[in-house]
């Protein structure tokens, strides 16, 4: 699911278990659906690489994305959008990741030139 939340694009990643995207863990949700020590139904994600606009950082598409940006920056970019607004974290990316891994998609990037190095077509 996509949706504009305070001018941004972002993508709804719904709850799951560990189970879900490895075999022989346990039953239980994955990390990055515990936020301040509960469950979550679900985490939003940036869809885009972000903007920095008026020291905030949005996700919107057709834009050129903020560089010579440090860690505090980009930090502080995200967490001026208000409460729950972060940088993504390792549990995060790693749910992507594991989810993306177990459903059979393997993303791709701009690792060759611009395209990937495996899809010239791209």
């Amino acid at each position: 699911m996509i949706i504009q939340r305070n001018n941004d694009i972002m993508v709804r990643i719904p709850k799951f278990n560990l189970s879900d995207v490895i075999d022989g863990a346990l039953d239980t949700p994955h990390p990055a659906f515990i936020v301040g020590g509960k469950e979550v139904p679900g985490i939003w994600v940036s869809k885009y690489q972000n903007i920095i606009v008026g020291s905030k950082a949005y996700s919107l598409p057709f834009q050129q994305p903020a560089v010579n940006v440090d860690y505090d920056q980009a930090r502080e970019a995200c967490e001026s959008k208000g409460p729950g607004w972060h940088l993504i974290s390792n549990a995060e990316w790693a749910a992507i990741a594991l989810w993306a891994k177990k459903n059979g998609t393997l993303p791709r990037g701009n690792n060759n030139r611009g395209g990937d190095h495996s899809h010239d077509d791209e």
